[in-house]
């Protein structure tokens, strides 16, 4: 990394701060915020200071999104993002609140957990938005915070194989390369089609950059 030969993973703290500075780089969360989500009406305002990997604060929404290496089990995973989310909440509830009056979580794992990898048996699909919960009645309940888990590793492996699990024709996107860049830069396939777009290609020259630093 230091000879600039291998690019760093853009999933590492010091180097996803830098590269998705929500103020330095607005543009580039607000495209990630947007497509994840599934919602085009995500506008980002600020940075928050908070002892968390990325937050940041929207126009009506507070976002806190990580990007992981590895949880060995899915019961972790869960518990630590649903705990990491709760001074968000506890903030709305204030008499004057310092957050809006939603809270989002995304959750972007290098390498999926078990619990993620068994269901890949059932689902092509990579990104697992979890924004309602169901009772053992079938009653369905809308949560807060809305948490996104985004299998990295699966989307890579599908974006080298040429298929697309959560694109309806079942093909390679834009989001999917976004994905595959994050998981493992240092892909030849990755980088063939990160080359096509200057976005991409800035985005590997600042993480050389900040590595060789």
């Amino acid at each position: 990394m230091v000879g600039g030969r291998t690019i760093p993973p853009l999933y590492k703290a010091d180097i996803a701060k830098r590269i998705f500075d929500p103020k330095e780089h607005t543009d580039r969360v607000n495209y990630l915020f947007r497509h994840i989500a599934q919602d085009d009406s995500l506008d980002v305002l600020a940075g928050l200071s908070m002892v968390s990997d990325l937050p940041t604060w929207l126009e009506n929404t507070n976002v806190y999104w990580e990007m992981r290496k590895k949880q060995f089990l899915l019961s972790s995973i869960l518990a630590k993002e649903e705990m990491l989310t709760m001074p968000m909440l506890l903030f709305q509830c204030a008499p004057k609140p310092s957050y809006p009056n939603e809270t989002m979580v995304i959750v972007l794992m290098a390498e999926s957990t078990k619990g993620f990898q068994e269901f890949d048996k059932e689902s092509e699909r990579y990104i697992h938005r979890t924004a309602a919960k169901t009772s053992d009645t079938g009653l369905t309940v809308w949560m807060d915070p809305n948490i996104i888990y985004v299998q990295l590793d699966k989307c890579l492996e599908q974006f080298k194989a040429g298929r697309n699990g959560e694109a309806e024709d079942g093909k390679p996107d834009e989001l999917q390369l976004w994905l595959s860049v994050i998981a493992d830069a240092n892909d030849r396939k990755v980088l063939d089609a990160a080359a096509q777009n200057a976005c991409h290609t800035q985005i590997i020259s600042e993480a050389l950059s900040i590595a060789q630093a």
